[in-house]
């Protein structure tokens, strides 16, 4: 003897299906694995990613493709000159640090430190931060504490721009989308590296030696004039 089935009651497909939605979103919720994190951040990911740069002014967005960016090739040979190369990264479960190097067209040659984060599996670049022009980089590393290294030669007090022979070693640390110095060769940055624009400037202050100057100058040719008239007017008395 057999027995129909009874269909469902709209009560308890209701619930099913709310149910199997909130299992989705929770799904769809869930941080991907740090394996997929990682993988994201891979050079051959990292040498194909979007990277805003601040130079040129204003900030723009160049997207790399196998480590290279070259504005006449994608825009065209009337697009102002500008050139973004891979240089070096280094990558941790948590985050990745890219080097690049940016050419404008002149002979400068600068090179900036990206912070790159994934989520979901989708890496995201940071702005660049600064490091110096026509640097030579020997090399970049993640310390235990999860900073990163970056060994270079840098320009000396005596070095033109073009032939940098001091040898630096700069250590960095995550703050919120981009990276802040904190090390250089061990010691923490002294203050008077940063350079910090007075509140009147020297400019003011040579603004206003200058105009003191002017009026002195001004009175000394102006005396004879006075005494002149000074001796024509006790003459007419």
């Amino acid at each position: 003897m057999s027995t129909a089935q009874r269909p469902l009651s709209l009560r308890t497909f209701v619930a099913t299906l709310t149910f199997a939605m909130a299992l989705v979103l929770a799904m769809l919720g869930r941080p991907a694995p740090a394996s997929a994190q990682v993988s994201a951040m891979l050079p051959d990911q990292l040498k194909n990613l979007a990277y805003p740069l601040d130079t040129p002014a204003p900030r723009t967005t160049v997207q790399l493709r196998d480590g290279k960016y070259d504005s006449r090739a994608v825009l065209g040979p009337t697009a102002a000159p500008l050139a973004v190369t891979f240089v070096l990264s280094s990558t941790s479960a948590d985050f990745s640090a890219v080097l690049l190097a940016t050419n404008t067209g002149g002979s400068g040659v600068f090179t900036t430190l990206h912070l790159v984060r994934a989520q979901n599996g989708i890496a995201t670049a940071g702005p660049g931060l600064f490091l110096g022009d026509r640097l030579k980089i020997e090399g970049i590393a993640r310390s235990d504490q999860d900073c990163i290294i970056v060994a270079f030669v840098t320009q000396g007090p005596n070095d033109p721009q073009c032939c940098p022979t001091k040898r630096e070693t700069r250590e960095y640390v995550p703050d919120g989308n981009t990276f802040r110095l904190v090390l250089i060769d061990g010691v923490a940055p002294a203050q008077a590296q940063t350079p910090v624009v007075p509140r009147t400037g020297n400019l003011g202050t040579q603004r206003t030696s200058t105009n003191v100057a002017l009026l002195a100058i001004l009175a000394a040719a102006a005396l004879p004039l006075v005494a002149r008239r000074l001796v024509r007017s006790e003459a007419r008395a």
